[in-house]
């Protein structure tokens, strides 16, 4: 039976707790204060940077996770029995965490540019078209199902299946896109291994110290990647490298937050399968930690990582100037006779 199917039929036995259980007002609020606060952030970054697109993905996406729980708070004070507050919820906080992975792919094609084309597989900029791409179409997925689910007859059945297919093709577009992350990442720590590996033992090839280099936890690690790594890095965006001390951790709290997202959208996979009446629909305590918590901690993550405390207050990497490669970066020896001279 599907989802509006059994919407309907407990509407007709007076049973229409749309959500499946009852809302707990308190963690609704907590959850939508912090939805409110990493909101209100990234409103001042829309007006303080130049990362529109990060920018405005991130607006959309926390702004829709912010309308979800506000739904839900709303239908927490006796209001369970309104279809359009369960809509409200239901539709933003299924839809919004595509629109993070927005932003996320717009980051993995500059990190690119600012390492090394050589990294790449494919040209840095195809990262980015293919994944948003993708990200639009499961939107449209996820959109469009939503939509033809509130009709009646075979209708709501294809509904329900696009909505799941939405999610679900989510999930295997940020599988694809974990594999090439870490690919990425293996060949910018270990692309010249072998003339690394005669200057340190980081140099060599495993996956113990591709792990110390992606936790950057220790000053041996920094220093080898300051002093051997970097010589084989874009030499034109040296000073991005170098602009924060968080560059050096911008990896791992990329790679915690699409995890984080993807725990998230596996388990709402599992919960739109198993439908209306299935387990995880009706204990309100794994949306709490599987799905809220989940996009919660990844929008802090970005908080404090946002490419406006990374890669500096200007966004040099627009795609036209990618593209030249012009007048946008000064060269690496330069940079550090101009850091030398000023600290004299």
């Amino acid at each position: 039976m599907s989802i509006i199917e059994t919407i309907i039929k407990r509407a007709e036995e007076n049973e229409t707790n749309y959500f499946g259980h009852e809302i707990d007002m308190v963690p609704n609020v907590i959850y939508l204060a912090l939805y409110a606060i990493i909101f209100g952030y990234l409103c001042l970054m829309m007006i303080k940077s130049r990362y529109w697109w990060f920018n405005i993905s991130f607006f959309i996406g926390y702004g829709l996770e912010m309308l979800g729980f506000l739904g839900r708070t709303v239908a927490a004070n006796g209001k369970e029995t309104e279809l359009a507050l369960y809509a409200v919820q239901s539709f933003c906080t299924t839809v919004a965490p595509a629109f993070i992975m927005g932003g996320v792919y717009f980051l993995f094609g500059q990190l690119i540019f600012i390492h090394g084309k050589q990294y790449s597989l494919f040209r840095p900029m195809w990262y980015s078209y293919f994944f948003i791409t993708t990200d639009v179409i499961c939107i449209l997925m996820q959109g469009s199902g939503g939509g033809i689910s509130s009709s009646s007859g075979t209708l709501q059945k294809v509904g329900n299946v696009l909505m799941i297919a939405g999610v679900g093709a989510q999930v295997g577009f940020m599988t694809l896109f974990l594999i090439l992350w870490t690919d990425f990442l293996f060949r910018a720590y270990f692309k010249y291994s072998s003339q690394e590996e005669q200057r340190s033992v980081l140099g060599k090839r495993s996956f113990v110290n591709f792990f110390k280099l992606l936790f950057n936890a220790s000053s041996d690690v920094r220093s080898y990647k300051a002093n051997h790594l970097d010589e084989h890095y874009d030499p034109d965006f040296y000073h991005i490298r170098h602009h924060s001390p968080l560059f050096g951790y911008f990896p791992l709290a990329m790679t915690v937050a699409v995890i984080l997202i993807y725990i998230r959208c596996i388990y709402r996979v599992v919960e739109m399968s198993q439908g209306w009446n299935g387990y995880l629909m009706v204990h309100e305590v794994y949306l709490m930690v599987l799905d809220a918590l989940m996009i919660v901690l990844a929008g802090i993550i970005f908080m404090a990582f946002h490419p406006y405390w990374i890669f500096g207050k200007e966004n040099v990497l627009k795609a036209k100037d990618l593209k030249a490669k012009k007048g946008m970066a000064v060269n690496a020896l330069e940079y550090k006779g101009l850091t030398e001279r000023t600290s004299l």
